[in-house]
């Protein structure tokens, strides 16, 4: 087994090479308490390698996925519930709106916080992807040109679908609970021309996904999640300990 050393900065890292198909990776700590911490991280790193194999299937990223997945249970509550579904859920209605609102507000949370500290996060009700723009603060800084530029370019938060794309009027829902789409974004959209393209065909677009999630851990994430809020629905009692 060949082996060489590699030099970025201070400390070095010992990279071993052969033919076989396994690989040596060799930690170097400054500590033992260093070793502890970094030691289970990478094993972490590499059980997560070692699932995209097993299950090579992505997912929008960037919060697109969650918005896309609240689109989607809206569109459920606007299309109503039978009496038989609310019988299997053992629920009455007004219990079944309020979870499905509960889980979509949960997923806009999980989208918000996917973003940039501090700026704004909207939905479009057309493609139901995440979009993170700017503070409002950041925006009203800025010329009528600059802010023309910032939109021109920009695509949602997992690079799939520009802005550009979207058709004139397309209604945007902001993400932030009791707050609306300010009005110098949408000025800002305005002046950009937003209107109906060919382009938002997906198979004419030529933008890439650049942010994606492996869909067998967003999957485990939401089961461990249901059952966490399952485990909390079963619970009668609460024992506080006296201070």
């Amino acid at each position: 087994m060949a082996s060489f050393e590699v030099r970025a900065h201070i400390p070095r890292f010992l990279i071993l090479e052969g033919s076989s198909p396994q690989a040596t990776l060799v930690l170097h700590c400054n500590s033992d308490v260093e070793a502890d911490e970094l030691v289970p991280l990478c094993r972490g790193i590499v059980s997560i390698l070692e699932m995209s194999l097993y299950h090579p299937h992505v997912v929008y990223g960037g919060g697109c996925m969650e918005t896309m997945l609240g689109a989607y249970l809206q569109q459920k509550l606007r299309d109503g519930v039978t009496s038989e579904t609310l019988a299997q859920l053992q629920c009455d209605r007004r219990t079944y709106i309020s979870v499905i609102n509960m889980i979509v507000t949960s997923f806009d949370l999980v989208a918000r916080y996917l973003g940039r500290a501090g700026g704004l996060v909207v939905s479009d009700l057309s493609t139901h992807h995440c979009w993170q723009f700017p503070s409002v603060d950041e925006l009203e800084g800025m010329s009528q040109d600059q802010q023309t530029s910032v939109l021109a370019i920009k695509a949602c938060s997992c690079g799939a679908v520009a802005l550009s794309e979207l058709p004139h009027g397309c209604q945007w829902r902001c993400l932030h609970p009791g707050e609306v789409v300010p009005s110098v974004l949408m000025e800002a959209a305005g002046r950009i021309g937003l209107s109906p393209m060919v382009e938002q065909d997906s198979r004419r677009r030529s933008h890439c996904v650049s942010a994606i999630d492996l869909s067998f851990m967003k999957m485990k994430a939401v089961e461990l999640s249901g059952e966490l809020a399952s485990s909390l629905l079963r619970i009668a009692y609460v024992l506080r300990a006296a201070t």
